[in-house]
């Protein structure tokens, strides 16, 4: 199956069908099912193992849903690598801070997680709607600091790395589908969006 290609496909078949739901609205679930019979996987919803690295990268993921920056950050170690560039805790929690003050509803959802040692990886949902500007203009790509708060919901891939060790997270890196995201904050336009 060509992924874009059946990403098109259905949201021709559905149009009408929002591109973010909040949590609870009856057509998340029809969103949550299009979202993972057009993305494919091995093991679609199951995480594997309950290592101890996995538990540490599980507590910072679900402090930062609850919007406890400062306890997210408390899970990296005191420097950590981010991209390949050394930050302090303190910086890993101004990140954070504009993240939740960009989408204050912000929420990842983990799709899959698979570990080996010291390494996790996570693919993700990332929800939130736009309500905010972020301290840090460069969260997220930019994105937020090319168009003003206006209410828009965003629902995003997104892949994370971390390495743990000593029960703190070392290094991260992620890839994020920034592009679609901007499209539906209206940044840039969608090319699959029916003519109006």
């Amino acid at each position: 199956m060509n992924t874009p290609r059946a990403y098109v496909d259905a949201r021709r078949a559905a149009p009408d069908l929002p591109l973010c739901t909040r949590r609870g609205d009856p057509d998340r679930a029809l969103l949550r099912l299009t979202v993972r019979s057009i993305l494919p996987c091995h093991n679609a919803g199951m995480q594997m193992g309950s290592t101890e690295a996995e538990a540490v990268v599980k507590e910072q993921i679900r402090l930062l849903n609850e919007g406890d920056t400062a306890g997210s950050a408390a899970n990296f170690a005191e420097p950590a690598l981010n991209h390949g560039v050394e930050v302090t805790r303190d910086r890993v929690e101004a990140v954070l801070r504009s993240l939740r003050t960009a989408m204050p509803d912000l929420h990842t959802e983990t799709i899959e997680m698979v570990s080996d040692g010291e390494v996790v990886v996570c693919r993700s949902i990332l929800t939130g709607t736009h309500l905010g500007t972020p301290e840090i203009p460069f969260v997220q790509g930019g994105v937020f600091a090319m168009i003003a708060p206006a209410g828009k919901c965003i629902e995003m891939m997104q892949m994370h790395w971390f390495r743990v060790r000593d029960g703190k997270i070392v290094e991260h890196w992620a890839v994020r589908d920034d592009l679609t995201m901007a499209r539906q904050l209206g940044v840039v336009d969608d090319p699959f969006a029916a003519p109006s």
